[in-house]
C-alpha cells in the first residue's frame, strides 16, 4: 500500500512538472510578445523622428539657398538622419529574430507569419502596498511537485503539511534583514523535519536500506527548502525590478520634457542667428533617445510583472485538461 501511495504521489509530482513547463513557456511567450510590441513602438518613434528630420533638412536647404544657413548645418542634419536610419536596422533585425523565436514556442516553423495587432502596452495595476504573503507560493507547481516528492519519500506527515510555508510577507522593501530571514527558514525546515516519520521496514531488512531511505528523505527535504527559498527570491527580484523600472520610467519622462523644451529654445535661437546648429541637432538626438528609453522602461515594467506572476504560480493550470489520476489509481 505504501509503495502504491508513493508511486501515486510521484505521478502527481510529474503532473506538476508539466505545469511548471507550461508556466515557463507561457511566460516566455508573454515576454517575447511584450518585446515585439516594444520594438514596433520604437520603430514607429524613429520613423516619425526620421520624417521630422527630413522636413528640417528641406528647410535648412532652403535657408542655405537663400544664404540664411551654411553647409555645416545641412551636413549635421544629414548626419542626424543617417544616425536614425542606422538605428532602425538592428530594430528590424531583432524583431524578425523574436518572431522566429515566438513561432518556435508556438510549435510553428520560423517562416510562420506572426501578426501582432496590439500597438500599445496593456495597462497593469500597481503592486499592492500591503505586500504579498509568502504562502501564495504554495500555488507554484514546482513547490507542489517538491512537496509531493517529499510525501512520496515519507508518507507519515504528522503535524506539518508538505507545502506549509513560513509566515512572512514579500514587499520588495527589505523589511526583514537577511539574518532574520535565514533564522525563519532554519526554524521552519527544522520543524518540518521534526514532524516527518521515517519509513518503516521489516525487521529483517538491512540497516543500510533504512539509511538509504532516510538519505532520500533528507535529500528531498533539502530540495523542498531550496525550491521554496528560490521561489521567494524570484518574487522579491520581480518586486524590486518593477519598483526601480517605474522610477526609471518617471526619470526618463522628466528628461524628455526638459529635452523638448531645450530643443524648442535652441531652435528659436538658431533661427534668430544667436547660436549655431549643433545644440539643435543634439537635442533632436536626445529626444529620440529618451523616447526609446521610455518605451524600453514600459516594456521592462511589464516583463517584471510577468516574472512576478510566474514566480507566484497560480490556479490557472486547473483550466488545462488533465488526466483523471484517481481513475488510473483505481485501475
Amino acid at each position: 500500500r505504501s509503495a502504491k501511495k508513493s508511486a501515486y504521489y510521484n505521478l502527481k509530482a510529474t503532473r506538476e512538472d508539466v505545469n511548471t513547463a507550461i508556466m515557463t513557456i507561457s511566460s516566455q511567450i508573454a515576454e517575447i510578445w511584450v518585446e515585439i510590441i516594444s520594438l514596433n513602438k520604437k520603430i514607429q518613434t524613429f520613423e516619425e523622428q526620421l520624417k521630422i528630420n527630413r522636413e528640417i533638412l528641406k528647410i535648412l536647404e532652403i535657408r542655405l539657398a537663400n544664404s540664411m544657413s551654411d553647409f555645416l548645418a545641412v551636413y549635421q542634419q544629414k548626419q542626424s538622419i543617417a544616425t536614425i536610419e542606422s538605428a532602425l536596422i538592428p530594430l528590424y533585425s531583432r524583431k524578425k529574430l523574436l518572431e522566429h523565436q515566438l513561432a518556435l514556442l508556438l510549435g510553428k516553423p520560423a517562416n510562420y507569419k506572426i501578426d501582432i495587432k496590439t500597438k500599445d502596452f496593456p495597462e497593469i495595476s500597481e503592486i499592492p502596498h500591503t505586500g504579498i504573503p509568502a504562502d501564495l507560493l504554495s500555488m507554484r507547481p514546482d513547490i507542489r511537485a517538491a512537496g509531493l516528492r517529499l510525501k512520496a519519500a515519507n508518507q507519515a506527515i504528522v503535524a506539518a503539511k508538505a507545502n506549509r510555508l513560513p509566515a512572512i510577507r514579500l514587499t520588495a522593501s527589505h523589511t526583514y534583514s537577511s539574518d532574520t530571514a535565514s533564522e525563519i527558514f532554519d526554524n521552519w525546515i527544522q520543524n518540518l523535519a521534526a514532524n516527518l516519520i521515517a519509513p518503516i521496514f521489516d525487521a529483517g531488512r538491512r540497516k543500510a536500506e533504512v539509511e538509504r531511505a532516510q538519505a532520500v528523505l533528507n535529500e528531498r527535504l533539502s530540495n523542498y527548502k531550496r525550491t521554496v527559498i528560490t521561489a521567494i527570491k524570484e518574487v522579491e527580484d520581480a518586486l524590486v525590478s518593477e519598483k526601480f523600472n517605474r522610477r526609471t520610467l518617471n526619470a526618463k519622462k522628466n528628461q524628455l520634457k526638459i529635452s523638448q523644451k531645450t530643443f524648442k529654445e535652441a531652435g528659436s535661437r538658431y533661427l534668430n542667428g544667436l547660436i549655431d546648429y549643433l545644440p539643435v541637432l543634439r537635442e533632436q538626438l536626445n529626444i529620440a533617445n529618451y523616447k526609446e528609453k521610455i518605451i524600453q522602461a514600459e516594456a521592462d515594467i511589464l516583463k517584471s510583472r510577468i516574472q512576478l506572476q510566474k514566480a507566484l504560480g497560480g490556479a490557472w493550470f486547473d483550466k488545462i485538461k488533465q488526466p483523471d489520476l484517481n481513475k488510473k489509481r483505481n485501475k
